[in-house]
């Protein structure tokens, strides 16, 4: 057999991951040659884990772990579960096949009273004896928990010490006193963490938060190519460029805006300066304007707003592996002179659906998108914090006076082509073409998510309740 390597799985709440994760990150992937990192999804015994909306846990997972070597693994929030390690074991022992080992990282607290049978892992673990005596682990020495030889499991290995005394418990106390500089998390972490106040106060799903930007803040500049009057707002901003920028700042129209979105990793603010038409998704304001604002250092108003997960299926019946993430809508539209017939159903706290819908494009969209397209259909724009998607069709023939539908944003939504070699269609998202194909599949993304940013008085929300009372 052929010894390809060690792969360790690092798992754990990391609500917020601190600067100690970070250093086990670190050392796993100087000793391994695959780490991959785990934020659990849904756990019963630990309610603050799951009191944190899960796109915050993303972006700060995404933040901590970045450039440091690790695989980021999100598919237990995604999930909403927590996959326990015996089964993510076996996972994962299929995936690499052989000639590869499977290791886990554990905290040197789960290892107490091993000796006499007492560890957490052989009392309170899915098969903890077995799981115990058959899995490869390696130990993260904790502060206050000992490494002692005979309370350890068989197959294992030891990492040196840490010196750092940080925790997401201490965390999390530190975020709640307004101590934000004495939570043990890197930087990033904590603008971030501050930004939506999400250990501050109760829980939930703060998805508007407040982004002050620092003195000379590192700004990377986006202007839409082609577009003369983004480049005079680029000009009079002046060469501004980073790789790790605090905030991109996005020059043009939409369109622009929604390339750039799909370009920008999660976690960093974007905003916008319109040098389009409508720029809904932008601020409209002059550069000297936005410069006279960062002088001053005001704050901006963010919203982070959710995507959507699109997958198709082509017409030779599969499952595109590769899933869509669009941030105002996904469609299809019939490709052919026919009119297309199209099955819709949403899957959630209720299953609801058209049997028969005959139109030439069906689509699905966010709060955001509800602007755009489906508004042009005719379905009303929704508030911008809405935990709504849309349903919105053009053309409709059947059933007579349908136009759109609003469900849960928890729901899945899928719309399948009937007849699809008389009544061709393609798929769309966010203007980009798919291609042929024979259904879509919907929903909202628990783990993307766009933080867009707007000057006071300017926000998206605003921008969608004027809409309702035209001129």
């Amino acid at each position: 057999m052929t010894d390809n390597g060690k792969l360790v799985l690092y798992g754990g709440s990391m609500n917020p991951p601190t600067v100690a994760h970070e250093a086990v990150g670190r050392q796993l992937a100087q000793r391994f040659e695959r780490t991959r990192v785990l934020p659990c999804g849904t756990r019963p015994d630990k309610w603050q884990t799951n009191a944190v909306d899960a796109t915050h846990r993303a972006n700060m997972a995404r933040i901590a772990f970045r450039d440091i070597g690790v695989e980021l693994d999100l598919s237990d929030l995604e999930r909403t579960e927590f996959l326990r390690t015996v089964d993510l074991d076996r996972v994962w022992n299929d995936i690499v096949g052989d000639g590869w080992t499977v290791w886990h990282a554990i905290g040197s607290d789960l290892t107490q009273g091993g000796a006499t049978g007492q560890s957490q892992i052989q009392r309170s673990w899915k098969d903890g004896p077995r799981a115990w005596n058959t899995l490869n682990f390696v130990i993260v020495p904790r502060p206050g928990y000992p490494v002692l030889e005979a309370d350890l499991p068989p197959n294992r290995m030891v990492l040196p010490a840490l010196e750092l005394h940080a925790s997401s418990s201490l965390a999390r106390d530190a975020f709640a006193r307004g101590q934000p500089e004495r939570a043990g998390v890197s930087e990033g972490v904590a603008e971030y963490a501050k930004r939506f106040g999400i250990y501050a106060g109760a829980f939930g799903p703060r998805r508007q938060g407040r982004l002050t930007l620092p003195d000379h803040p590192r700004l990377q500049l986006v202007a839409a190519a082609g577009n003369d009057h983004a480049k005079e707002i680029l000009n009079r901003i002046g060469p501004r460029s980073s790789d790790d920028p605090h905030a991109v700042v996005a020059i043009g129209g939409d369109g622009h805006m929604l390339d750039v979105i799909g370009s920008v990793a999660p976690g960093i603010p974007i905003i916008g300066i319109n040098a389009g038409h409508l720029g809904f998704l932008l601020n409209d304001v002059t550069a000297d304007q936005f410069l006279a604002h960062l002088a001053e250092g005001l704050p901006f108003d963010t919203h982070l707003l959710p995507m959507l997960e699109v997958e198709f299926r082509s017409t030779d019946g599969e499952w595109s592996p590769r899933r869509k993430l669009a941030f105002n809508d996904a469609w299809l539209e019939r490709s052919s002179t026919q009119t297309a017939w199209v099955r819709v159903l949403s899957e959630g706290q209720e299953r609801l659906g058209i049997e028969r819908l005959v139109c030439d494009t069906v689509l699905v969209s966010t709060p955001a998108g509800s602007t755009a397209y489906a508004r042009s259909m005719g379905a009303p724009p929704i508030l911008i914090d809405t935990p709504l998607l849309t349903i919105a069709a053009s053309a409709v023939a059947n059933p007579f006076g349908w136009h759109s539908a609003t469900v849960p944003d928890d729901a899945t939504v899928t719309i399948e082509v009937i007849d699809p070699k008389k009544r061709p269609m393609r798929g769309v998202f966010d203007g980009k073409l798919f291609g042929d194909c024979t259904a879509m599949r919907v929903r909202r993304s628990r783990v993307s998510g766009t933080e867009l940013a707007f000057l006071p008085g300017r926000s998206l929300g605003a921008k969608i309740a004027r809409l309702q009372f035209p001129s």
